[in-house]
């Protein structure tokens, strides 16, 4: 499986880490302790906090990528999908990294995110977000060739026509062949 030529995604498991602020510093680590100890609904006060000190920053579009983790590990789907959605088409530098879904979410809950999102898919088979989330929970728990395969899917579902697709197999290092 041939990989195309991009620079290898810089690998993100704290978005508060660099982070010179303090206080949105805080905020930031704060929401990702919440989130390690399974309180998704008090993680995504933290972030939208977070995300109101850093308005006009640089960094606040990582802050959209941190609340679309919380809205995932919290089981609002649709929300989680939305905001990647809208974070990617605002700043697409931010597909040129992995989230270590690992760390922020827990592997116990990405493996009832995983089973949740399979189920939905299933029981509408023309509904792009649940195949969108599973290509992002794959791509950023290191399973390239199911994130691809999954990318194509959701594609096929929205009928070719969301161009968030292409943005986004243009960034993500995937392999160019899918399963």
């Amino acid at each position: 499986v041939k990989t195309p030529n991009k620079p290898a995604p810089v690998v993100i498991n704290s978005l508060a880490t660099g982070v010179s602020a303090k206080g949105l510093h805080d905020t930031l680590a704060k929401a990702e302790e919440y989130m390690k100890v399974g309180k998704f609904s008090t993680a995504i006060d933290a972030y939208e906090a977070a995300e109101e000190i850093a308005q006009g920053q640089p960094v606040a579009s990582l802050v959209w990528v941190g609340l679309a983790n919380a809205d995932l590990g919290a089981g609002y789907y649709l929300r989680a999908a939305n905001q990647l959605q809208l974070a990617f088409a605002r700043d697409p530098a931010l597909l040129m990294a992995k989230y270590d879904l690992h760390t922020f979410i827990g592997d116990d809950r990405l493996e009832v995110i995983i089973k949740e999102l399979k189920a939905a898919a299933a029981k509408d088979p023309t509904n792009p977000t649940p195949i969108f989330l599973l290509a992002y929970v794959s791509y950023n728990t290191n399973n390239e060739r199911a994130a691809a395969a999954y990318l194509v899917l959701a594609d096929q579902r929205a009928g070719g026509k969301d161009p968030i697709y292409k943005l986004i197999r243009d960034h993500w290092t995937l392999p160019e062949e899918t399963p």
